[in-house]
């Protein structure tokens, strides 16, 4: 039996999660018979922490010959709350008697009070864009066309490239939070696929560090599919994120990429690998979205 432990604070910034990273990497190379997630001295998780352990936990489960996989839920009464407000238990359904009468009757909906629950995504799904786009407009006083502009232009073209380009065998998982109290929205994007440069590199063999592929991915027109109109995803993210003085981090195997508020974009290189991409945008002035579009 192996374990694999998450941090006690599970934050947006992929370097928490270094530990946790090396523990699964190395128990998918040992193919275990059973394995543990513990999520017990959890106390707070941000979106990104949610959607690492949804990839980890469907990545196991869509091998044919998957081991066991246990659940150790979080000692607190709030962060499990959160989980399950999140829809992280209609994704897994464990069957331990403990965890069945914490999570109670679930609520099917793509959306809590001040969340974008929890979604597997293996293709574009409109109806769940329209349902991001009225919690958009609860949270922020906006009205709900001009919401789903806003995320029309810029999340679904993000989802199609993780679609298109990553191959990843289990799509990507999305979810995101409102924190009213700090006016500020994070939502994220994982999927466990191939990376940026291995998806660039047939295209553009000068690349030689996922940092450079990273940056390249940002500036518009680039695209490994070769199609008229392509290549716009991530740059009318950017643009748009700039915009509105919002954050932007991107990471994809070893690299890193954050534009700040300002628009001013810095890489390095991680101590570390993730195996995949993540996507994170940070809105530090929700209430403020609504009067800039």
């Amino acid at each position: 039996m192996e374990l694999i432990a998450f941090p006690t604070q599970c934050q947006n910034d992929i370097e928490c999660y270094k530990s946790t990273l090396a523990l699964y990497q190395r128990v998918k190379l040992s193919s275990p018979n059973q394995i543990i997630f513990d999520c017990g001295n959890v106390q707070f998780f941000r979106p990104l922490g949610l959607n690492l352990l949804a990839c980890f936990i469907s990545e196991i489960l869509s091998k044919v010959n998957h081991p066991e996989i246990y659940f150790t839920p979080p000692r607190g009464h709030i962060v499990f709350e959160y989980m399950k407000n999140q829809g992280f238990f209609d994704c897994f359904q464990f069957e331990s008697e403990a965890v069945q009468q914490k999570i109670g009757s679930r609520i099917q909906q793509e959306t809590s009070s001040t969340g974008i629950r929890l979604k597997k995504l293996e293709k574009l799904n409109y109806s769940y864009i329209e349902g991001v786009a009225g919690w958009l407009s609860e949270n922020c006083s906006m009205d709900t066309a001009t919401a789903f502009s806003i995320f029309n232009v810029t999340l679904v073209e993000v989802i199609n490239n993780v679609v298109q380009h990553s191959e990843s065998p289990i799509g990507c998982f999305v979810c995101a939070q409102a924190y009213p109290k700090e006016d500020r929205l994070i939502l994220s994007i994982v999927d466990l696929g191939k990376g940026f440069l291995s998806s660039l590199s047939g295209s553009y063999p000068q690349l030689t560090s996922n940092t450079e592929s990273i940056e390249l991915a940002i500036e518009e027109g680039i695209t490994s599919k070769g199609m008229r109109n392509a290549g716009r995803g991530l740059w009318i993210l950017s643009d748009f994120l700039k915009a509105c003085s919002g954050k932007l981090n991107i990471v994809s195997g070893d690299g890193c990429l954050t534009q700040d508020i300002e628009g001013n974009v810095t890489t390095k290189h991680l101590s570390f690998d993730l195996g995949g991409s993540c996507i994170n945008i940070d809105i530090n002035n929700l209430s403020g979205l609504a009067s800039r579009f």
